[in-house]
């Protein structure tokens, strides 16, 4: 379950389904989060960190920290948890005041270009290990195409000169069959 969701949390965001994956491995072992509970301080942790700037273990070691704690680990950031540590109301309190502060920020990210550019490097990373999950099974002709792929989107870039593609008159669609 924990797998599915960071796969899905990567395809929204600019967190490799990796990095998500050790996040939620510090958030359970402080918490004994699991499950749906799991996932909920997950996001809310992606959202912290994109809205803090920070990376996503140390968003997770704040949100462990203020989930297992009585100390408020995230007070200084303006964000107020109640509850008695371990809760579930503190886990309600804590995605609450994240959402409201930096809810969606993690997913607003990949609308950015650096963002775009961050999500395009974990797609191709997980290109690359499919790749290589399939090498002895004959994808020599789809590496390729990749290849063939790759040049074409660069020689159309560098085409261009640097120019918007949308004042080009290219939408994302038309671009998807270049």
């Amino acid at each position: 379950e924990a797998r599915a969701f960071a796969d899905e949390l990567q395809k929204t965001t600019t967190y490799a389904d990796d990095v998500t994956l050790s996040a939620m491995a510090l958030i359970s072992s402080m918490t004994r989060l699991s499950g749906d509970g799991l996932n909920k301080a997950t996001q809310a942790t992606a959202d912290l960190a994109s809205g803090l700037g920070i990376d996503l273990e140390s968003a997770a070691s704040l949100v462990s920290k203020t989930l297992s704690g009585s100390m408020n680990a995230l007070g200084r950031y303006g964000i107020q948890v109640s509850g008695v540590s371990g809760s579930t109301e503190r886990l309600a309190s804590l995605t609450d005041n994240i959402a409201e502060k930096f809810g969606g920020r993690a997913t607003a990210d990949t609308n950015t270009f650096s963002g775009g550019v961050k999500q395009l490097k974990n797609n191709i990373d997980e290109l690359l290990e499919a790749l290589g999950d399939v090498e002895n099974r004959g994808a020599g002709s789809y590496v390729k195409a990749l290849n063939s792929m790759i040049i074409k989107a660069k020689e159309f870039l560098d085409a261009t000169s640097g120019k918007s593609l949308i004042d080009k008159g290219y939408s994302e669609k038309s671009l998807l069959l270049l």
